[in-house]
């Protein structure tokens, strides 16, 4: 059962007496959690949303050649102690680890190159689909090539 504590720097706190952990929310997300109130802080001073700079990214998502698409968002906040990037990207909010994050600044230079690959990508795809129709047109090898009986 979690109980609220109260807020700090704008996050949610709450105890879980089940599992003796302190807990922050930033609305229904777990955002971090620590064994004690202090330590429970201190995480949350080092990413306060407050005084941080949102910081434009984009990414490629979703599903398929034909699905993927150029993904623009932002980083809401850097949690430096748990090494985590907090982001919203189309409409999605979202966690990453720093060190495999993969978003990219949000820049006339990057949006380009992400168009080409989303248009490279939906070209493969042509290439793919092509491909396995001319594979479809081969001999097979089988029972009646063989001379073999079912």
């Amino acid at each position: 059962m979690n109980t609220k504590i109260g807020v700090y720097e704008g996050y949610d706190m709450y105890y879980d007496s089940a599992h003796k952990q302190f807990l922050a929310y930033d609305g229904n997300d777990e955002i971090t959690d620590s064994a004690s109130q202090e330590g429970l802080e201190r995480k949350l001073k080092s990413m306060n949303k407050k005084t941080f700079k949102r910081i434009p990214v984009i990414d490629i998502g979703g599903y398929g050649y034909n699905g993927k698409k150029v993904m623009a968002g932002e980083i809401t906040s850097i949690n430096h102690e748990d090494r985590d990037i907090w982001y919203v990207l189309d409409g999605h909010r979202r966690k990453t680890g720093i060190s495999y994050c993969g978003l990219s600044p949000n820049t006339p230079e990057n949006r380009a190159i992400a168009e080409q690959v989303v248009a490279k990508l939906k070209e493969a795809q042509r290439i793919e689909v092509e491909a396995k129709a001319l594979e479809e047109t081969m001999t097979k090898i089988d029972h009646a090539y063989l001379g073999v009986s079912k």
